[in-house]
């Protein structure tokens, strides 16, 4: 009996290393063996410099004067010369004549809307077409346009119409109503341009005084918070060139060349992209100078703006972002390995920058591989080859 036990206890002992074997065995193939994968990310960077400034145009404001004043002229219209933009009334009718002068100039504006948005069903179906064709051939550069004529041609239609009679009975009796009583004043446009009703009291500040600036001479212009446009109702806009003065950092001036395009991007009170021209680069005050940029666009757009902020963008890339250790080299020629149906997929990349742990790389469209946004890079795996099957 005794050796019986003996034996038992001995077969015990070796079923339980072998046990302890094999689950050690497999922890180790478990932790050590594991395939570690990784999402590859799409990824973008632009480089871009700050700057914060005025906008400059030449502007002429318009004298305040006594009375009830209706605005005929709308915001950002282009006015020609002696065009009547303000009428002013005197004596106890003032309000009512006002109001009933605006209530037409009110359904003028939005018969003349209603008319430009009416399209016919030949619009309507080419607006269509050209969103389809840039869908499919995912070309977006055009999108601005395009969604502008879906908007003119399609989802503007149904509108209320008016025939040109009746348009032109309406332009008539606002004409006549502001004609008439003798007690009637109107402020017309001393200069041909684009009409605002809004002034800050800074239209004095023209072209003229952008040569030579730097920051603190840019400050000093701007700097009477105290000077308030309460004399008068509005300005006139002339020309279609405005400028932006803007004080950057020293290096970032220094990177930008006269009469050469720089992309401004504002942000704040108004959010475009412009191209604009450099018109001049200001000599540096210890580590800033003005850079005065230049355009013959988007005048509306900033009609009321006068402090912004903005980025001048200098350049950027795309491409995908993969973990810097799942990079291996061969030769000096970098490639990875994606998990492809369960196996090992060697494929060579070609690195743009490195941004912390991640490596940037091409995208397979321009490596001609199968590198994409979403597939599945093998960070760690044991003993990696091309065509392994990969147990996850």
């Amino acid at each position: 009996m005794r050796r019986s036990d003996l034996a038992i206890k001995l077969m015990s002992v070796v079923l339980f290393l072998a046990i302890a074997a094999y689950i050690g065995l497999y922890i180790y193939n478990k932790t050590e063996g594991k395939v570690i994968t990784a999402t590859v990310q799409a990824f973008s960077s632009e480089e871009t410099g700050v700057a914060e400034g005025y906008i400059i145009r030449r502007e002429q404001t318009l004298p305040k004067r006594n009375g009830t004043a209706t605005v005929v002229a709308s915001e950002g219209e282009k006015v020609a010369r002696n065009q009547t933009l303000i009428v002013f009334y005197q004596g106890e009718g003032a309000l009512e004549k006002a109001s009933r002068i605006r209530a037409l100039q009110l359904a003028v504006e939005e018969a003349e809307a209603a008319n430009r948005a009416r399209s016919t069903q030949q619009d309507a179906e080419r607006a269509v077409l050209a969103l389809a064709t840039a869908v499919a051939q995912r070309d977006l550069s055009g999108l601005d346009a395009i969604s502008l004529s879906l908007q003119r041609n399609v989802l503007a239609q149904g509108g209320m119409e008016v025939t040109d009679t009746e348009l032109a009975a309406l332009k008539s009796q606002l004409s006549q109503l502001i004609q008439e009583n003798a007690g009637a004043d109107t402020l017309s446009a001393p200069v041909s341009g684009v009409y605002s009703s809004l002034s800050d009291g800074y239209e004095h500040v023209g072209p003229d005084v952008l040569s030579g600036l730097t920051p603190s001479a840019l400050s000093r212009l701007f700097a009477d918070t105290q000077r308030i446009a309460s004399e008068t109702l509005g300005k006139i806009v002339t020309g279609i060139e405005w400028y932006y003065a803007a004080v950057m950092d020293r290096q970032d001036a220094e990177r930008l060349a006269v009469e050469k395009e720089a992309t401004v991007r504002f942000s704040g009170g108004i959010s475009a992209v412009i191209p604009m021209k450099v018109h001049s680069v200001g000599e540096t005050e210890g580590e800033s100078a003005v850079v005065v940029f230049s355009a013959k666009t988007n005048l509306v757009d900033i009609l009321t703006a006068r402090k912004m902020e903005a980025e001048v963008l200098f350049g950027g890339y795309e491409g995908l972002a993969i973990p810097t250790e799942a990079v291996h080299r061969d030769e000096e020629e970098p490639y990875i390995y994606l998990l492809t149906a369960m196996r090992a997929e060697k494929v060579k990349i070609e690195p743009i920058n490195q941004v912390g742990d991640m490596t940037i790389v091409k995208t397979g469209a321009e490596t001609g591989t199968a590198l994409r946004a979403g597939a599945q890079v093998i960070v760690s795996a044991k003993d990696l080859y091309h065509g392994k099957v990969m147990d996850r």
